[in-house]
């Protein structure tokens, strides 16, 4: 008898293998810790997340609304109060912080109007401009009205 193989070239005997998942340990560890991640538990059984997801779902797992829709949380630096995003800071904490009220004032080089940006906003549009015009000096604008205004005065 010969050999079958999957579309991608890999004996179908040793899919197969790969794709049993011993039901009995998942269900243990879950046991022993019921807040583990998918991918902690697809790294312990040298599979995919999403095989562990199909796995839980096809045998009806009560862990399995637990586990699908899980998102890390963290607790904010300041407060204490569950984020998820990757600042680990809660928005009031951030609207209240020195960090959101670093702006630096700019003069505006088409009209010389006086206007404000954060901190992080002028480093984000020097990266961009050095990308985009690495040799070319570097111009602020209070508005897009001043920007396309500049634009036809030197066209």
């Amino acid at each position: 008898m010969t050999e079958r193989y999957t579309r991608t070239g890999v004996p179908l005997s040793t899919w197969q293998s790969m794709a049993k998942i011993d039901l009995d340990k998942l269900q243990a560890m879950l046991e022993d810790n019921p807040r583990r991640t998918l991918q902690s538990l697809a790294n312990e059984f040298d599979c995919s997340r999403e095989r562990i997801r199909q796995v839980l779902i096809s045998h009806g797992s009560r862990w399995t609304q637990r586990i699908r829709y899980r998102r890390p949380q963290y607790g904010c630096t300041l407060c204490g109060e569950p984020v998820t995003g990757p600042d680990r800071t809660c928005r009031v904490c951030y609207l209240h912080s020195p960090r959101a009220a670093e702006r630096l004032q700019l003069s505006c080089d088409y009209c010389g109007g006086s206007f404000s940006l954060r901190v992080a906003e002028v480093k984000h549009r020097l990266r961009l401009a050095d990308k985009v015009h690495p040799n070319k000096s570097k111009k602020w604008y209070c508005s897009k009205g001043c920007l396309y205004a500049s634009r036809r005065k030197e066209n």
